[in-house]
């Protein structure tokens, strides 16, 4: 009786809300989407990006990439906040390199799965390759738009650039921990 009487009052609302709630999809279908990132670098290593087939990316559009310092924090806590801030917009920090802009074609056919390959070096060597200094964990923004207009997706990534074998190794006195990098999961693992 009283369930009745509540029903009565609150109305239909009530009994909508009382139910686990469906997320809202949104109805326009982003414009690209990553597959697949490098989990992580060697020195010496390529890092890549791996796109799914998309048939709304314009031919005349380019991707623009800048790769930004290390995240520097003191504890796996404060870097996984950190890590969480920069995916939720937070400003990535410095740019460790001038942005790079490259045509789409030059990445593949965007129907098919495109790829953005980036080879790493940690000191001078070949000018090809990007120069990353210091392991730990660099924010990479992708930017995709097209000539001369307006941004139409952008994503930010990591590139986690493992230690070299000797780095943190200088002294008899240095320990496993001094070359250790700071590693934590920036993709939520999703399964239906």
């Amino acid at each position: 009786m009283l369930s009745a009487v509540l029903a009565g009052v609150l109305g239909p609302s009530a009994s909508a809300q009382i139910g686990p709630s469906r997320p809202t999809q949104d109805p326009t279908p982003p414009v690209w989407s990553i597959s697949s990132v490098t989990p992580w670098v060697e020195p010496d290593g390529e890092f890549q990006v791996r796109f799914d087939p998309s048939t709304t990316v314009p031919a005349d559009a380019s991707l623009t990439v800048t790769i930004h310092q290390s995240v520097d924090v003191d504890d796996d806590s404060s870097l996984r906040r950190r890590v969480e801030e920069i995916i939720e917009g937070d400003d990535p920090g410095p740019f460790l390199r001038a942005p790079i802009t490259t045509p789409i074609a030059e990445l593949g056919d965007p129907t098919a799965g495109a790829a953005l390959t980036i080879p790493v070096r940690p000191d001078s060597g070949d000018a090809e390759r990007v120069l990353l200094p210091n392991p730990g964990i660099h924010p990479v923004e992708l930017v995709l738009t097209r000539d001369g207009g307006p941004e139409l997706w952008s994503q930010v990534v990591f590139l986690n650039r493992l230690p070299e074998d000797d780095e943190g190794a200088d002294t008899a006195e240095s320990t496993d921990t001094d070359t250790a990098v700071q590693v934590t999961l920036v993709l939520p693992v999703v399964s239906d």
